[in-house]
């Protein structure tokens, strides 16, 4: 476990901090034709995809999640040793965790003009 962990630091690391090196073991400099490379692409569409991203983390995992409890929900309940009364509050939260990673992914433009008029905001207050 510790291990792990170590390695996971120094990869993280390396890749972070030590990414000339990377680039020369691997010749990843070697034939391209201009030297710098530029990405033009707005803030809104990072938003976006970053939203978007969430959204579909929340709503795989969670899935996975819900059908976990769905299947203990459903086996204690028709258990009848002890005292293993289900609850449904876990498959409650589970749904409601599920519908918001839906709607974050249905509402991606809304929310990323949120966050561009909270920057304009933010910029305007700098200015003055």
């Amino acid at each position: 476990m510790i291990l792990q962990l170590g390695l996971l630091i120094y990869i993280t690391y390396f890749l972070l901090f030590r990414t000339e090196k990377l680039i020369n073991l691997f010749h990843l400099d070697k034939g391209f034709d201009e030297e710098l490379f530029s990405l033009n692409i707005s803030s809104e569409a990072v938003y976006i995809i970053a939203i978007v991203v969430s959204g579909l983390f929340l709503v795989i995992f969670e899935t996975l999640t819900l059908c976990r409890v769905l299947y203990e929900f459903f086996e204690r309940g028709s258990s009848r040793f002890g005292d293993n009364s289900p609850t449904i509050s876990f498959v409650i939260v589970s749904v409601v965790k599920i519908l918001a990673g839906l709607l974050l992914i249905g509402e991606r433009s809304r929310i990323a003009g949120l966050f561009k008029t909270k920057k304009r905001e933010m910029e305007v207050e700098e200015e003055a």
